[in-house]
């Protein structure tokens, strides 16, 4: 009887050690998830600033009248879901294609002011625009989505240079999260023709997976703080539970739209086979452009002339020819 109580104990003892080991591991998982998930929303170099603020001083430009004497717009235009968002129109000669700039991560309307006077000079009109949560458009404090809801922002940029604007041929150039933006918006919305897609990832379970940090783990452990990620940022549970779509998912819906596609290969936040595989999968018209020795930030001005030089050229041989 005395060995029977005992071995009753010892199963008690082990059976509420398994319990207490579980609970602090799933505690420590979660706590895990909620800090990867918190870099990936609001990385140390985000900012979202009201338009009573203004543009953040920091990136060293003031606005296309200032930096490169070129007449411009202060616009707003309605985001999907009701939100304003900001940015600047340039107008430009030609009067039926136009062409939107989207920002990576944490950016904003700026990133792609210094390629403004390359787009202006071909006749282009420009709309540089700040995603939702960025620089001065509205935002819920739900920080960077990398993609999920900018792609949407893409569209609702199209929806006034078509609707307020009067354009019928509407090109979009994004870099990091903007190029995945592009991707996805290209590939929801027909008007948007052609793609310049840059440093862009495949999806966010990849992306994420390629952190040193987080390399070493199980790509489905990775894939759960994703799901996380997910539903953080409020979306449905579908979409959560997949992790996207992500561009690879839908790249080959764009074709038979022409897209353009960059990398640097020494890329080291979003390694190259991202674009690598992404251009695999998407239909044709396409163009890869691998730039050897280039890394994921400041690519074009590692590159120099010749970037402007071969987006301005792809442009002139797509904008306009919608299939």
């Amino acid at each position: 009887m005395i060995r029977d109580i005992q071995a009753r104990f010892t199963v008690m003892r082990l059976a509420t050690i398994i319990g207490v080991s579980t609970a602090l591991l799933a505690v420590a998982f979660v706590a895990l998830s909620f800090y990867i998930t918190q870099q990936m929303i609001r990385p140390s170099f985000y900012e979202h600033r009201t338009p009573a603020m203004g543009l953040s001083p920091s990136e060293g430009s003031v606005n296309p009248q200032v930096d490169y004497a070129i007449a411009f717009e202060s616009v707003e235009f309605p985001a999907a879901d009701g939100q304003t968002l900001r940015g600047w129109f340039v107008p430009g000669d030609n009067p039926t294609s136009a062409v939107i700039t989207v920002h990576g991560g944490g950016g904003d309307r700026r990133s792609y002011l210094s390629m403004l006077p390359s787009l202006h000079n071909a006749g282009y009109p420009v709309l540089l625009f700040d995603a939702r949560e960025h620089g001065i458009s509205d935002g819920k404090g739900l920080g960077i989505s990398i993609g999920y809801r900018e792609h949407q922002d893409v569209i609702s940029a199209v929806d006034y240079l078509v609707g307020e604007r009067g354009f019928k041929n509407i090109g979009a150039v994004g870099t990091s999260q903007g190029a995945i933006s592009v991707m996805l918006a290209a590939a929801a919305d027909l008007r948007i023709s052609p793609v310049i897609a840059q440093s862009g990832a495949t999806n966010l379970t990849d992306l994420l997976h390629a952190n040193p940090m987080l390399s070493p783990l199980p790509r489905s452990l990775v894939h759960l703080f994703v799901t996380h990620f997910y539903i953080r940022q409020g979306a449905d549970w579908d979409t959560a539970v997949v992790g996207g779509p992500g561009p690879i998912d839908v790249i080959k819906n764009i074709s038979p739209r022409a897209v353009f596609l960059i990398h640097g290969d020494q890329d080291q936040l979003i390694p190259v086979d991202h674009t690598l595989r992404n251009f695999k999968e998407a239909g044709e018209p396409k163009t890869l452009w691998v730039v050897e020795g280039g890394e994921h930030r400041e690519l074009r001005s590692y590159v120099g002339e010749e970037y402007d030089k071969r987006v301005i050229a792809f442009l002139g041989l797509h904008l306009g020819t919608v299939p």
